[in-house]
């Protein structure tokens, strides 16, 4: 899922795991435009 808020875009992915495929947790990322090319930064990975 993505959404895009004022001053980026805000990524949430499920996690998963080799062993037991998909996993209770999510990753937050927020994504901005950065000099170089897109900045990515890791928010909290959570159980909803």
């Amino acid at each position: 899922m993505a959404a895009r808020g004022a001053g980026g875009l805000d990524v949430l992915g499920d996690l998963w795991t080799e062993e037991e495929d998909r996993s209770d947790l999510v990753l937050h990322t927020h994504v901005t435009d950065g000099e170089d090319g897109p900045r990515l930064s890791v928010r909290p990975v959570y159980v909803p």
